[in-house]
């Protein structure tokens, strides 16, 4: 499915070939970032991913070691996805963590040490230090703090890289489950499928990355903390353990906070598991829902699904809020209780040991207060996801005998005949499935087959009631022959599509055999398509075979569709087909299944959504014709496609109530008689054509192998030239991928996420919060620095006078010079005079004499000072009052922090809620183009991925932001006031710091935006094969090769996010070298710029300050970049919210006072008429940036799908729109409803959409679109999802449709739940339940699109028969494809190529021609000799049995460029026979056209006598 979009050759990344040293300080990705400065990068420079990250081969090891756990729960272990993780990855992981873990312990708990003695040598008294050994501690203080820096970044991209492995493993674990999972057992395998899968693919899958950077801080921090609490008992004795065991008291709290937040973050995953499940039904149904106009019943829905997610995540902030308080301020109040008790004990304070123990705090706040909680909360919530993933992982999966290995996908090769050589020519390569085998006597053989529907609630309650047990098919015997036609066919519901899917081994059986010989393939009722080309459509991972191909392409009638499209089979079909009729999807759906080599071949009603005639040349040319030799079992509600049916198989409640040939069956059963159209009884003359065609079987016998012979050829070059000329001459078309906008965040949408979180007030309190509570707590560390100072003076101060030895005159003339020195500072008064008279003295016999003297006296004076009277306690405060001071402080600073957290969270919620309702009115109020240009994988990753960044991580990011901001802020201030001359070193490492950020954030953000498009590529895929997987199952080895691609898309990613996080630590490494060479500057500033009045409490604030800088600066402008990063994710999301709307959406009411002045719009439509004047409908497409057009360059022409359509529908005129596939008849609903824009009016009662707007204008339509759109929900709510109508209203509107005894026969009745797109239903129940919806609206325009396309003859003659009389007054348009449906209303319009060609009665249409006699049956194509048979076959090949000889039936209308061909067998017979409608009818068969002849005659002469009266 991967359209090879990124198929490029990409380079190989330079860290494969980086030297150590290139590694460790990540030199190699200079050329990316120098990319990111100039605006270049895109995904075509991301590098090739790397071999150790490619998801093959890891998804390969995963699921062999998964496979053995499943083994071991057969014996009745348990199967764990985590103890396969651990066995993978479990040996290096330890041993990689546990040896860093030795090492950055060692390096950190040694800083302390050498702090330490660096303040100690600037205490008064230099404890003995000298100068050479302070330059050695300030030296070890510099160098461990970046030694540690510099091997942190490489261990953490290490890990992180283990994460992604891990990651993409389970992702490919999870994507070959899903291409395993049985759809029929109810849960999450049937509902919510998609959303889930992209939930654990995203959000569960990421949870990984955090989980490996914290996991290993469950096991280290206990070590680590005893070890720190250790060292500090050393300090400060007891004390430590007092402050410590505060510390200790939160654990607890943490650990019961973190699995609340573990249950949190499992709910918040439930509900956005739904959410996202609703989201991708509005999206998959968006054009049944603007028909509808139910945009604002669904916004209730999603917005009651938000309301729930968001209250869970509300809950997650406030508990957030908490834990961030308490790791913020409890190594405040630690340090501060630590203090108190130290003092209590008598002893001395210093700012050494208080240096140190806030650097010893300071790192148990990192490993017991922040990344312990962060450790087990992010453990926690992987463990959450792994067991998210396990579960899906043991869903129940299909049994269907498929042979195909998913367990080894590397290196497979593809089991084709034809394979690629050399330059795209083809060879015929013999194996094993090219050896003629025997053909068995049935290759499908079913007997007393039984099988119920599983409901997997039950089974997992270990109980299985059996009067709840509904069967699906009950013994059914059925066996099916080699080169056989058998035809099922039955009323809606009756259990047709369900055999194929047990053919298919979707169910298990209950009780029976079924036996398959060979290889089986299925075309679904449902055409599914992805977003490719028609080409890749059909070949679907297989080789080209040209011969094969082009037969295909013919027999499937999609020559001319082709030829239509603008780049022909290479034109890019959209998500689903979007961009073609539903015709066009059920053939290209169809040649994807013939294009198969198999045995059987499964076709679920294939000719339903096509006309009459190409329906017939389909069956003639296709079913009889290319499979004739093959197996085919056709399910139809049409009854004579059974007529050449080798077998009919007839089916009532699940059962075969008959089986044998038309003929056998047309006579003596009632089931069958009931489902024979009018007119479809063979005649003898019809049995006489019969035997003549039987005749002539061994003639085309003789063909058809003559076909297998130069299939087995080469081709000449002659004929290859002309295949790859007629298939390779149109240009590629340019993919339109997903928008990648460039440069920097617009400053616009922070102001718009700042508007959506509140108004100018809130966002003023919010940020006076954010400043007061920074000012308070950097404020509490310049108090404790002004404290310490104090308790130190004043302790030097008794130290020096308390030592005896001073009076007995043991001083020196240094010490005593000292003593002076420090009693002048302290008090200069008291000694004035004694150092007067010492000074001047000069006498020295007298000096010790003197000094003894001097001391006696200043000891007598210095006992009367007290701790208030110190010359620095400028406000002479007692050591009491200090102490209140630092807690008041700490007091304060918890209440503001936690109000700030409160207030900030509280303001991002209501900004997610804002940004997430606008953009689903976005969304919903888009064009259609929108959604024809965007798959849904892409849309759901803005609901999803970007939606879910916006409502947990942009608020993370942010606070961290913000805190960082103002922390570094008050730190540099603190610093530079400590010492003035360290502003110049601060204000150059401001500016690299500044240049770095820029540097990484241009580069950081274009990354961001590349890996978020690479995300979208498997996200599309995986929600793809969701809504494909029977028919993906269906082709056995092609899941391999799907497996494969979600692989390489995954690898994609991978190439993408390893330059995510290689830049992200690059910017981290070179941050930390930056802040550690500003540590060196201001550690060595205080031996170079210190005077005798420096102070070891200076020394200590300062380097404590900046050391908490080194490990905070790197993140916290990661942080900064991350916020713009996650912003991206705001402007994706404001991106859809700014699409162009739908205009007008509401009511003009100016014009309608002014051109309708008497109208009463509340009772409009009242009549139901309708008027096209000259209308012209274009599909639109993306708005492109406008260009001049060049010299000599034709603008490009509008291509329309209707052009200058003029019709006039009279009030409660029954009319019938018909016409080939892809006429434009669905084009002409989308005018009405304007779903498109158009050129020309288009009026219902005199009223235009522009007048009445388009959401009255499309609500007041009924409307049944061509794909029935039902929702998992209850039947109630599909029926009304605004919930205008009673119970008994809807049963009523039920019993209309046929579809009361459906209801009945439902345990729950209309509170059923229908599954996902109305899973549970039958394609035709579903049609009904949407016709159901249009009777309970009773409009008086009412639409039908095919409406009964998907149902039996019998039910549909009984719809047409309530349209008739429920809608008598109400005007009807019908789109049909069966004719006896119309032939009976008041008017037919008939288009083609986009024009009204015809109109009138049904009889008048019959009977315009002057040619009356009616046509023959539809020529037939003769066969070839074995010696005309060409060596290549022509794309216009056609051959007739009554000549035996070639017809060429194209008459080209230009040779050259690809111009369009067109058949004489589709085009020219219709001048021949009288018009369009008539060669329609006239292709139904003879007697059939005759019954229609006789119905169109009846109605229009009850309409003449209508007239007459």
């Amino acid at each position: 499915m991967d359209p090879g979009y990124f198929d490029t050759e990409k380079k190989r990344n330079p860290r494969e070939t980086a030297n150590i040293f290139a590694k460790i300080c990540f030199w190699y990705t200079w050329p990316i970032f120098a990319k990111g400065r100039k605006g270049q990068l895109s995904i075509s420079n991301v590098y090739r991913c790397t071999p150790e990250h490619r998801a093959t081969p890891r998804g390969d090891v995963m699921y062999e070691k998964w496979s053995k756990e499943l083994k071991k729960g057969d014996k009745g272990k348990k199967p764990s996805l985590l103890r396969t993780i651990i066995k993978i990855h479990g040996l290096p992981f330890i041993l990689g963590n546990a040896l860093f873990a030795c090492f950055e312990s060692g390096t950190r708990l040694l800083i302390p040490v050498c702090l330490e003695r660096l303040i100690n040598y600037f205490s008064p008294t230099h404890a003995g230090i000298s100068d050479s050994h302070a330059y050695m501690y300030a030296a070890g203080v510099v160098g461990l703090m970046a030694l540690n820096a510099a091997m942190l970044h490489p261990m953490l991209l290490w890990l992180l890289e283990m994460a992604l492995k891990i990651r993409v493993a389970c992702s490919s674990l999870i994507y070959r489950k899903l291409l395993r999972l049985d759809l029929t057992v109810g849960g999450k395998a049937s509902e919510g499928l998609a959303g889930h899968v992209i939930n654990l693919l995203t959000t569960d899958a990421q949870r990984f990355d955090m989980a490996s950077l914290f996991l290993v801080d469950l096991v280290k921090t206990p070590i680590e903390s005893t070890l720190i609490v250790y060292l500090m008992y050393r300090q400060i004795g007891v004390a430590a353990l007092i402050g410590v065991a505060f510390l200790l008291l939160f654990i607890p709290l943490q650990a019961y906070l973190g699995k609340v937040s573990s249950k949190l973050r499992r709910q918040t995953a439930v509900r956005t598991d739904n959410r996202i499940r609703l989201m991708n039904e509005v999206i998959q149904s968006i054009e049944a829902i603007k028909m509808y106009a139910w945009e604002d019943a669904f916004a209730k829905i999603i917005g009651q699904a938000r309301k729930k997610e968001m209250n869970v995540i509300k809950k997650m902030s406030w508990l957030r809020a908490v834990m961030i308080s308490c790791v913020k301020l409890n190594t405040k109040v630690a340090i501060f209780l630590s203090i108190i008790s130290y003092l209590s004990f008598g002893n001395d304070l210093t700012a050494a040991k208080v240096f140190v123990i806030f650097t010893y705090y300071e790192m148990l706040k990192y490993t017991l207060v922040d990344f312990l909680p962060l450790g087990i909360t992010f453990t926690l919530e992987a463990y959450v996801s792994v067991k998210r993933m396990q579960e899906f992982l043991l869903l129940t999966e299909v049994n269907n005998q498929d042979g195909v290995d998913l367990v080894k996908i590397e290196n497979a090769q593809a089991n084709g005949v034809f394979e690629k050589i050399g330059n795209g020519q083809q060879a015929y390569i013999r194996s094993d499935s090219n050896v003629e085998q025997p053909k068995p006597q049935y290759v499908i053989s079913m007997k007393d087959y039984t099988t119920y529907w599983r409901n997997v609630d039950d089974e997992a309650q270990g109980k299985v009631v059996e009067n709840r047990k509904i069967a699906a098919l009950a013994d059914i015997d059925l066996n099916i022959k080699p080169e056989s036609l058998t035809t099922i066919v039955g009323t809606v519901g009756s259990g047709k599509s369900t055999l194929l899917h047990a053919i298919l081994r979707e169910l298990t059986p209950s009780a029976g055999q079924l036996r398959v010989s060979g290889l089986v393939v299925y075309a679904a009722q449902e055409p599914w398509l992805f977003e490719a080309s028609v080409r890749q459509n059909i070949l679907f991972g297989q080789d080209m075979d040209l011969r094969r191909y082009k037969q295909v392409i013919k027999c499937c009638q999609l020559k001319t569709d082709l030829e239509i499209l603008s780049h022909g089979d290479k034109t890019i079909v959209g998500e689903r087909g979007t961009s073609l009729s539903g015709g066009q999807r059920a053939r290209i759906s169809l040649a994807r299944c013939v294009y198969q080599n198999a045995d059987v071949y499964l076709l679920d009603d294939p000719l339903a959504a096509v006309d009459a005639k190409v329906g017939q040349a389909i069956y003639e040319d296709c079913i009889r014709g290319f499979l004739r030799d093959r197996a085919v079992v056709l399910v139809t509600h049409h009854v004579q496609f059974a007529r050449h049916a080798s077998l009919v198989a007839v089916m009532r409640g699940g059962r075969i109530v008959a089986q044998g040939t038309y003929q056998e069956l047309k006579n003596g059963v009632p089931e069958f008689e009931t489902l024979i159209e009018m007119g479809e009884k063979v005649e003898e003359e019809k049995q006489k054509q019969k035997q003549k065609a039987a005749g002539n079987y061994e003639a085309q016998e003789s063909v058809e192998h003559n076909y297998m012979l130069r299939s087995q050829r080469s081709m000449s070059e002659a004929s290859q030239l002309s295949f790859n000329l007629d298939l390779d001459n149109n240009l590629d078309p340019t993919y339109e991928g997903e928008t990648q906008k460039k440069g920097s965040v617009d400053n616009s949408v922070y102001l718009t996420y700042i508007r959506s979180g509140g108004n100018k007030c809130s966002m003023l309190l919010l940020f006076g919060l954010f400043i007061v509570a920074q000012m308070f707590y950097s404020s509490t560390d310049v108090w404790l620095k002004e404290w310490v100072n104090l308790e130190e003076a004043n302790s030097a101060v008794v130290n020096a006078f308390k030592n005896q030895s001073l009076i007995d005159g043991s001083y020196n003339q240094s010490s005593f010079t000292g003593s002076l020195n420090l009693t002048s500072q302290l008090n200069p008064t008291m000694n004035q005079t004694s150092v007067s008279q010492t000074t001047g003295s000069n006498v020295a016999s007298d000096q010790n004499s003197l000094m003894n003297s001097v001391l006696k006296e200043n000891i007598t004076s210095f006992q009367n000072v007290t701790f208030q009277d110190l010359p620095s306690n400028y406000f002479h405060l007692t050591r009491e009052q200090c102490v209140y001071v630092y807690a008041s402080l700490i007091l304060v600073c918890i209440f503001l922090t936690w109000n700030k957290l409160v207030v900030f969270y509280n303001t991002c919620i209501r900004a997610s809620v804002s940004l997430h309702d606008s953009m689903f009115r976005g969304v919903t109020n888009a064009p259609m183009w929108f959604f024809h240009h965007n798959p849904s994988g892409r849309i759901l990753n803005r609901f999803s991925k970007d939606m879910g960044q916006v409502d947990t991580l942009l608020p993370v990011a942010l606070v961290d932001c913000l805190g960082f901001l103002f922390e570094v802020l008050s730190i540099l201030v603190v610093v530079c006031l400590v010492n003035w001359w360290l502003l110049v070193p601060t204000a150059v490492v401001a500016v690299l710091l500044y240049l770095l950020r820029g540097l990484f954030l241009c580069t950081s953000r274009e990354l961001k935006r590349v890996e978020a498009i690479a995300r979208s590529q498997s996200l599309n895929h995986a929600a793809a094969t969701v809504n494909g997987l029977t028919t993906i199952r269906s082709t056995r080895e092609q899941q391999r090769t799907l497996a494969r691609e979600f692989d390489k898309l995954q690898d994609l990613h991978s190439s993408s996010w390893t330059l995510v996080l290689t830049t992200n630590r690059a910017f981290g490494w070179w941050m930390d070298m930056v802040c550690c060479l500003y540590l060196a500057f201001v550690t060595f500033s205080f031996f170079l710029f210190s005077g005798d009045d420096t102070l070891g409490g200076n020394v200590g604030l300062a380097v404590t300050q900046v050391i908490g800088l080194v490990g905070m600066c790197q993140f916290g402008m990661r942080q900064t970049a991350e916020v713009e990063n996650q912003m991206t994710s705001v402007e994706r999301i404001l991106e859809y919210q700014n699409l162009p709307p739908e205009t007008p959406v509401e009511m003009n009411k100016k014009a309608l006072r002014a051109n309708h002045p008497e109208l009463d719009f509340d009772k409009w439509p009242s009549k139901g008429e309708i008027v096209f004047e000259d209308v012209s409908l274009q599909y639109q497409s993306p708005p492109k940036k406008e260009e001049p057009v060049k010299a000599g360059e034709k603008p490009e022409e509008p291509v329309y799908a209707i052009r200058g359509v003029n019709f006039h529908i009279r009030p409660a005129e029954k009319v019938a729109v018909v016409g080939r596939t892809g006429a434009g008849k669905s084009s002409l609903i989308n005018a009405l409803f304007r779903l498109n824009p158009i050129t020309g009016a288009v009026r219902v009662d005199g009223v235009t959409a522009e007048e009445a707007g388009l959401r009255a204008w499309r609500c007041r339509l009924g409307a049944l679109p061509q794909r029935p759109a039902l929702f998992a929900g209850s039947l109630r709510d599909n029926l009304d999802p605004r919930g205008l109508h009673s119970d008994a209203d809807l049963l009523a509107a039920l019993d209309q449709v046929e579809l009361r005894s459906l209801v009945a026969q439902l345990a729950a009745g209309l509170s059923s739940r229908v599954g996902d797109g109305g899973g549970a239903l039958s394609g035709g129940q579903r049609q009904l339940v949407c016709l159901a919806r249009a009777a309970l609206a009773r409009a008086p325009v009412l639409v039908l699109d095919e409406a009964t396309a998907s149902v039996d003859p019998e039910t549909d003659k009984h719809i047409q028969n309530t349209i008739r009389t429920k809608f008598a007054n109400s005007t009807v348009l019908t789109i049909a494809h069966r004719l006896h449906t119309v032939m009976d209303y008041d008017r037919v319009i008939v288009m083609d190529k986009g024009r009204v060609v015809e109109t009138g009665h049904p009889y008048e249409l019959l009977t315009q021609s002057t040619n009356t006699q009616r046509p023959e049956a539809l020529p037939k194509w003769s066969l070839l000799s074995k010696s005309q048979a060409p060596l290549a076959i022509p794309e216009n090949f056609a051959f007739d049995q009554r000549s035996d000889s070639f017809v060429d039936d194209a008459a080209p209308h230009a040779v050259r460029n690809r111009m369009r061909t067109y058949s004489n067998r589709s085009e020219v017979s219709d001048q021949d026979t009288g018009g369009i409608f008539k060669t329609l009818v006239e292709q139904t068969g003879k007697e059939t056209a005759a019954m229609l002849y006789k119905m169109a005659e009846e109605s229009y002469k009850k309409l003449q006598e209508k007239k007459n009266i």
